[in-house]
């Protein structure tokens, strides 16, 4: 009886040493299940590549097309259409007996001006608008390019530790296996550690869909079938003084907004130069048949007309121009506002997520300390099974949390890059 008795406690302490010795620790996560990488590729391309084929490109194009349109008027020296006119009179229609009277004229509109010179300056700001909301519109699309590379590294991530924790499930299983063979665990045992692997197989699926769908969305916003070999940028503290001292005057939607007032102011003063239609200028050739001579007289004609406008008509246009500048400086003052929050919010944050960085890694390295003596246990017979796995799920929860941490903080120096209006290097406004 002793020395079965002996027996199973040596069978017994093999298995566990063996147990031990199969879940050994290390605090070195698996590497990093990554997305393809183009290594000649930088963030400046990704977004240069959103910006060629995002849809808000065809409104740039159409806005240039009007700044041609508006510099093609402001040169000509034509302030509009030209007519010809033609008429005749006679006094017996439907005959050629009597007196008879043909006329044609060419009417010839003109600038005055100071209306010319309020056209070439609202296509002067046109052009400044076009540019200036050309990097608005490399601000907002580095923003969403921005959100989606961190959130593809987020997922990478995690995908990875949804493996590694499926593996160490599957692990638990097969020792857990062997122990119900040799007669040290019960069945039920095996059967909460089989549920165990199928729910982290559940999760690594999730996991993979959620990587494959933004991955889709990453395709769809850039047309790029791989991703930068780094896109981590580092927060140039001298920089951001400096940008904060110009009261956001250098921020790209600050700009824009800005160059919708002058130009709104600049259409006002054209709507005030502009209180009648121009003037213009008609040359005509006169010919006179009477019914008595069959000779004919010819005759040239110059007249000139001038509009004197409609005080009723010129007030609602610049009753019109007044709105649209109120309009556009509400715009301006909600855009200042939202901007000052972003960056207070976006610096905040930051500085938020260095000290989590910290906090998670203190907190990393307890647990390492507290495996680090469970193992210990563990192979000297202290502890069981299910115990030593509860403080290890402890242990990668904190590994995970490092991790994520980590990449919020590399995620925060973008969306504070971001609230500057801080571009990557390499972006040009062409």
């Amino acid at each position: 009886m002793k020395k079965l008795f002996l027996s199973l406690m040596f069978v017994s302490l093999m298995s566990e040493q063996l147990i031990a010795h199969e879940m050994q620790y290390s605090s070195d996560l698996p590497e990093i299940i990554q997305l393809p990488r183009d290594q000649n590729m930088q963030l400046n391309d990704v977004i240069k590549a959103a910006f060629n084929q995002h849809p808000q490109r065809l409104i740039l194009e159409s806005q240039r097309e009007e700044t041609t349109a508006l510099q093609n008027l402001s040169k000509s020296w034509l302030a509009g259409e030209t007519a010809l006119t033609l008429r005749t009179q006679t006094d017996q229609i439907g005959s050629k007996k009597g007196s008879q009277e043909y006329e044609f004229a060419y009417e010839l509109p003109f600038w005055l001006p100071a209306q010319r010179a309020a056209w070439r300056k609202v296509a002067e700001v046109a052009e400044q608008e076009v540019e200036i909301a050309k990097q608005a519109m490399f601000h907002l699309i580095a923003g969403d390019v921005r959100e989606m590379l961190w959130k593809l590294a987020q997922q990478e991530v995690l995908i990875t530790l949804a493996e590694h924790e499926w593996d160490i499930a599957i692990q638990l299983g097969n020792q857990l296996q062997r122990r119900l063979e040799l007669g040290e665990t019960a069945k039920r045992d095996v059967l909460l550690a089989q549920e165990e692997i199928l729910r982290k197989q559940s999760e690594f699926q999730q996991a993979e869909q959620e990587l494959t769908i933004l991955f889709n969305q990453y395709q769809a916003l850039t047309s790029l079938e791989k991703l930068p070999s780094n896109f981590e940028e580092i927060l140039d503290e001298i920089a951001l003084k400096e940008l904060k001292e110009n009261d956001l005057n250098w921020h790209p939607l600050i700009r824009a907004t800005q160059r919708k007032i002058q130009r709104a102011e600049a259409e006002l003063q054209q709507v005030r130069n502009s209180k009648a239609s121009p003037p213009s200028l008609s040359i005509g050739v006169r010919r006179e048949k009477e019914e008595s001579d069959n000779n004919h007289k010819d005759s040239v004609g110059l007249s000139v007309r001038i509009p004197f406008g409609h005080s009723g008509q010129q007030g609602i246009k610049i009753a019109a121009a007044q709105r649209n500048i109120a309009e556009n400086q509400a715009e301006f003052e909600k855009i200042l506002r939202d901007t000052r929050v972003a960056i207070k919010n976006a610096k905040y944050t930051y500085q938020s997520a260095k000290d989590n960085v910290q906090l998670v890694e203190s907190q990393q390295k307890i647990a390492e300390e507290n495996l680090r003596l469970a193992i210990f246990a563990l192979q000297h017979g202290e502890m069981g099974l299910i115990d030593f796995q509860k403080i290890q799920a402890l242990a990668f929860a904190a590994d995970r949390a490092v991790q994520q941490r980590k990449i919020a903080l590399k995620l925060a120096v973008a969306r504070y890059h971001q609230a500057l209006g801080i571009l990557p290097q390499g972006i040009v406004y062409e």
